[in-house]
């Protein structure tokens, strides 16, 4: 049902809005068919105020659209003033049938997508610019022109095609209009541009039914009832048809579908992310006790390797101790003997010369002088009388 209130609410507020323009501005020899004209005239004054709001420093259509309200209520009082509150009744009256009519076709082109989408949704109708569309809406909603902030989270001004400014990309090219309305329209009715761009289209097409029928009745010269098939033609056509009962619910179950899908595809991924934490969880406390196994194993050999430098250490002590003293007592021994024959000690010496040297072994003179006057004999004495 928030397709049907909200196709129709956009319609009638279009519709609202050109009314007192239409009533003005319509030329007296075509006075009675200012009804025509209401549907281009409130695409025209909505979108006026669009364009002028985006020349000011306000923050897009939030910031105005409300206060905007007041102009088509003052053109709708002053164009029923002039021709009579009474008289647009019966105007209206005879125009009563395309009402009928456009709301028949709204119903049709609604029906579709309220009956699949579960909430207010857009769908490409056949066109790759309901994209646009709504980045358009969402620039004119939301930002002021004099913004440099960018367009989401963007710090710097967007470089875009023939447009130095983000902001003047949809001022110059022909995205406005549509932009501009569900921009404004979104304002009003407190909606996001995602939510309104495709009913948008399908309240347009409805918005031109009544320049189809004028047309049919003025220029093809057709009657009422043949001018009528025309328009309902017009509408609810082959192609139209196709969009809107084949395409745009194929494109709507397509994302419940996926929407669908994620519903079970998110908990199994949800689950794939808690096996690899446990995983890496096993795996950091693997670490951390392998970790702990090679500290306690190096500090065992290390213990081992202490207690046996320890042992090697008493060992070496007891060693050089022996040795020290199994070296005193052959040194005491060799004192004993020395003592007991001094002339070891001389064998000693010699025995460290050459080996060229001839050792002959003599006793001590008894006069104490040098042992080799003994050798020398008397010769050598008589020489140092001399």
């Amino acid at each position: 049902m928030n397709y049907l209130w909200v196709s129709f609410g956009l319609l009638l507020h279009i519709l609202l809005w050109g009314v007192g323009l239409a009533l003005l501005v319509t030329p007296r020899r075509w006075r009675d068919f200012w009804p025509v004209w209401a549907a281009p005239c409130g695409v025209l004054l909505q979108s006026a105020v669009v364009w002028c709001g985006a020349h000011t420093t306000w923050a897009g259509t939030d910031a105005y659209a409300g206060w905007a309200e007041l102009l088509p209520v003052a053109l709708l009082v002053t164009g029923a003033w002039r021709r009579g509150w009474t008289q647009c009744g019966r105007d209206l009256g005879k125009f009563a049938g395309l009402g009928v009519l456009m709301v028949i076709s709204q119903m049709m082109l609604t029906l579709p997508l309220a009956g699949t989408a579960r909430m207010l949704t857009t769908v490409s109708l056949g066109s790759c610019d309901a994209a646009d569309y709504a980045a358009g809406a969402r620039v004119l909603q939301e930002f002021a022109s004099s913004d440099r902030s960018g367009f989401i989270g963007l710090t710097e001004v967007v470089r875009v095609g023939s447009a130095d400014n983000f902001y003047d990309f949809w001022l110059r090219l022909n995205h406005f209009t549509p932009s501009a309305l569900i921009a404004f329209n979104d304002s009003i009715f407190g909606l996001a541009p995602y939510e309104t761009t495709g009913l948008m289209t399908v309240v347009l097409l409805i918005l031109v039914q009544p320049m189809v029928y004028w047309l049919a009745r003025s220029t093809a010269g057709l009657g009422w009832w043949a001018s009528g098939w025309v328009t309902f033609i017009y509408a609810i056509n082959p192609i139209t048809g196709y969009a809107i009962y084949n395409v745009s619910p194929g494109q709507i179950i397509a994302a419940q579908a996926q929407e669908e899908a994620m519903k079970h595809v998110l908990p199994f991924k949800e689950k794939q992310i808690e096996q690899r934490q446990l995983e890496a969880e096993a795996e950091k406390v693997a670490r951390i006790r392998t970790a702990e196994g090679m500290a306690q194993a190096r500090k065992i050999e290390a213990s081992g390797e202490a207690e046996s430098r320890e042992k090697l250490a008493d060992a070496e002590v007891y060693r050089l101790e022996k040795v020290g003293k199994a070296t005193s007592e052959q040194m005491e021994r060799e004192g004993a003997l020395i003592t007991s024959n001094p002339l070891l000690i001389q064998k000693t010496l010699a025995d460290k010369l050459s080996d060229k040297i001839q050792v002959i072994i003599a006793p001590p003179p008894a006069d104490g002088g040098f042992i080799g006057s003994t050798l020398l004999g008397q010769r050598a004495r008589n020489e140092r009388a001399q």
